[in-house]
């Protein structure tokens, strides 16, 4: 990862998930939540691989960060259209997501895959 990873405290999420100077019962994320219960937290391990080619690397500490941490999901445009090209793989935009999975079958299938190409 390149440069200093931003500090993404409490204040700072909360920032990115709501507008400034907007009602907060009005804003995307009253309307669409993605904050979640502690019971819908998974109960599984989240897993994730990466290699040279990933667009997310750990940095020197192991933390790893988005391409594009600073990136506001406030709207339901930002959003949507930042999920849109998060789910093409081959499309290298920079977002402000990580992919992860609880399914150890998805991490094999993604190894095997990768080896190939």
């Amino acid at each position: 990862m390149m440069g200093e990873c931003p500090v993404l405290d409490r204040k700072t999420v909360l920032n990115r998930l709501y507008p400034e100077k907007t009602n907060p019962c009005k804003t995307e994320e009253a309307l669409h939540p993605w904050r979640t219960e502690h019971s819908q937290a998974p109960q599984e391990p989240l897993l994730r691989i990466w290699d040279q080619h990933s667009g997310s690397q750990p940095d020197k500490d192991g933390r790893m960060m988005s391409r594009a941490p600073d990136m506001r999901l406030d709207t339901a445009e930002s959003r949507r259209g930042s999920l849109a090209k998060h789910l093409k793989h081959r499309d290298w935009t920079q977002g402000p997501y990580i992919l992860f999975t609880t399914s150890s079958t998805a991490i094999e299938d993604l190894v095997r895959m990768r080896v190939k190409s």
